[in-house]
């Protein structure tokens, strides 16, 4: 009686998944015609800074970038990701109080701890080196990319891709006009260009709150005890891997120079952006709220076998698209095949560890914390890794450190989802 009852679930379960993967190409075809025009403008702004200013000029703006990344994750407190995973499995009478409950509390830490950041402004100057400057700048860029989280989260849980969609090229139409209004100066400042992007992102969120569908404020304490015990446990993981995914910009900055800090970003920060954005601001639009009402150990148990071929054409991809940009951004960014080769691999190997991360800290909080548990093994080698490749063979110490950091990073989170879903059917099991 097993054997047969094994025999007419795998059918149901290989039925559901192709039922979700028709869905998600569906879903994903809408996505896809507004992001990838978006990501093209945003993609062609990069290119002329880059080819007009120059390595240096690159690579103090991807610094500011990288920073600003890194504030988003303690005032955002992982609420964009309660979203994903709540909103969507919300009843219709509950997703009004589940946003105003989110946005209500993240405005509270955003005021508390933007206000917190800029009165540490000196003593960042004084200990870390970091301009006020480039420190208020980051804070700036910190508060619009944690807003355009949030606002996005309600239209993802909500499945209104087309929204998200419109929003993202008006504000990326919005932003261009202004940056290249701030090229055009006789010499372009680096702090303009980054509050440009910032306004970019205030754009979006504007227009994303208002499709979401809010009525009048409501607040739910115990879906708030909620929010933040799954967001905390969330923003966990998600600063460990920020600190892997832009971290090496900044432990960078004092082992390079200018010029090779913005070649290393030309290498790896920028293609590295495209993939990451591809995945989790167009594929993951998608594939989180999904993931939420899945039965992702089915998804795990299908999919592992088609690893390594899914690694290989990544990584052909990624080499052409990096042959590429190299050759966009212009003389001064040219680079040896060696640096190409080691730039791919890194960027295919962050991408796919990015794909397992999100497989396993969706299944609920005791998953997130065993993910961030395998990013927080491989950050000591990030940190003494990293500068010690640089400061001894320079920028290609730099690029082979960090492959090697996310491969180690991608081969735990491996293991960790398989002894987690391992552990999960013993348990069912019995």
């Amino acid at each position: 009686m097993n054997t047969v009852s094994t025999s007419e679930e795998m059918p149901d379960k290989r039925g559901s998944i192709l039922l979700m993967l028709r869905k998600l190409l569906s879903q994903l075809s809408i996505v896809l015609g507004f992001n990838l025009t978006s990501y093209a403008l945003r993609f062609s702004v990069t290119v002329v800074i880059a080819r007009e200013l120059g390595p240096a000029f690159y690579g103090n703006l991807a610094f500011i970038m990288s920073l600003s990344a890194l504030l988003f994750l303690p005032m955002a407190m992982g609420q964009h990701s309660v979203m994903y995973k709540y909103l969507s499995t919300a009843e219709p009478d509950q997703r009004n109080e589940r946003m105003w409950t989110v946005f209500a509390g993240n405005m509270l830490f955003v005021l508390l701890i933007g206000s917190a950041l800029f009165a540490c402004s000196e003593w960042i100057e004084s200990w870390l080196g970091i301009d006020e400057a480039v420190w208020s700048i980051a804070i700036l860029l910190a508060v619009g990319n944690n807003f355009q989280a949030i606002s996005e989260s309600f239209l993802r849980g909500q499945s209104r891709f087309l929204s998200i969609g419109v929003a993202r090229l008006v504000s990326t139409i919005f932003m261009v006009i202004t940056m290249i209004v701030v090229l055009l100066q006789s010499q372009p400042n680096v702090f303009w260009v980054a509050v440009v992007f910032s306004f970019g992102t205030f754009t979006f969120s504007l227009m994303a709150l208002l499709r979401a569908g809010l009525r009048r404020p409501e607040f739910n304490r115990s879906f708030y005890g909620l929010s933040l015990k799954y967001g905390g446990s969330m923003m966990l993981g998600q600063i460990l891997v920020a600190v892997l995914f832009e971290g090496d910009i900044l432990l960078l900055k004092g082992f390079l120079t200018e010029s090779d800090l913005g070649l290393y970003a030309a290498h790896l920060g920028l293609l590295k952006q495209i993939f990451f954005i591809f995945f989790v601001e167009i594929f993951c639009v998608v594939l989180l709220p999904a993931l939420a009402k899945a039965n992702r150990s089915s998804i795990w148990a299908a999919g592992k076998a088609y690893l390594p071929i899914a690694i290989l054409s990544l990584y052909s991809l990624s080499f052409i698209a990096l042959t590429l940009l190299l050759r966009l951004f212009g003389h001064g960014f040219s680079s040896s095949w060696l640096y190409t080769v080691l730039g791919s691999a890194a960027i295919t190997l962050f991408t796919f560890f990015q794909l397992a991360n999100h497989l396993l800290t969706m299944d609920g909080g005791r998953a997130a914390r065993i993910g961030s548990i395998a990013v927080a093994c491989c950050l000591p080698f990030f940190i003494v890794g990293l500068p010690l490749g640089a400061a001894q063979y320079g920028l290609t110490g730099a690029l082979a450190s960090i492959t090697l950091v996310y491969g180690a990073m991608l081969m735990v989170t491996l293991f960790a989802l398989k002894i987690y879903y391992s552990d999960r059917f013993i348990g069912e099991a019995s």
